[in-house]
């Protein structure tokens, strides 16, 4: 196993097997040992509120990833009805010391990131929509719009957006395994055929083995995270894994 940053145990301490992350995590952690409260992050035991779009957060220092695997849950749900089109708000995963210049002007502006959303695929149908996966890209684009981004496009039902949904997401050997409802599960790579890869620069380095930091960012809506699990480390990632019936 490969080994962690100083401070792992924090996320190793957290070990509920892998049906921790889907079954025993319809209770989930302690959310005030993962994120801080700000001005516009409300942190309780049980509910995390994102009450502005377009903020991230990363978890605490226990949660970062030295080129291993994790396993994180949630369930995630828009706090905008009149946002329909997306599930507003999801895992976020930064990548410690790979810097990208967001506004183009020749100075760097943090760390590469992304986030992975739930979209509907046709966008802001009423109906015969599903679930596409949707991951944004910071970098000289500063993706922020829905039709930026790799996409994903699932066979899985999804007409009203701002309703919860249960997301279970395992990052090992450069993959991310993604089960959505327990009803929808893929596999991801550097070597999927995404349905769209529009003003991305760097897909390849979010499956590629680089120490990553991970939280939660709100995209286009306010956002609420409750059911929240977080297991750092391969075996973590094996377990939910095989708990998703993936091999």
């Amino acid at each position: 196993m490969r080994k962690f940053l100083k401070g792992v145990t924090l996320g190793l301490a957290l070990v509920c097997s892998l049906s921790s992350l889907t079954a025993c995590g319809k209770k989930g952690m302690d959310a005030t040992t993962l994120l801080t409260a700000t001005d516009t992050i409300k942190v309780a035991e049980n509910e995390v509120n994102f009450t502005e779009a377009v903020t991230s957060q990363l978890f605490k220092d226990g949660y970062v990833v030295a080129e291993a695997g994790f396993a994180v849950s949630y369930t995630v749900k828009g706090d905008d009805p009149t946002c329909n089109w997306i599930c507003s708000g999801g895992l976020y995963v930064e990548l410690d010391g790979f810097e990208v210049d967001v506004n183009d002007d020749g100075e760097t502006d943090g760390n590469l990131w992304h986030n992975i959303v739930v979209y509907q695929d046709p966008k802001q149908s009423v109906k015969d929509a599903n679930a596409c996966l949707h991951i944004i890209e910071s970098g000289v684009y500063s993706v922020r719009t829905r039709n930026e981004g790799a996409e994903y496009v699932t066979t899985m039902p999804f007409s009203v957006a701002y309703n919860p949904i249960d997301v279970v997401i395992a990052y090992y050997n450069e993959a991310y395994y993604v089960m959505l409802d327990r009803t929808f599960k893929v596999k991801l790579t550097a070597e999927t055929t995404f349905d769209q890869t529009n003003k991305t620069q760097y897909l390849n380095e979010f499956f590629a083995p680089r120490t990553r930091k991970i939280g939660f960012r709100s995209t286009n809506a306010p956002t609420t995270f409750t059911n929240i699990n977080v297991n750092i480390g391969d075996e973590a990632a094996k377990e939910a894994i095989k708990d998703m019936g993936l091999n």
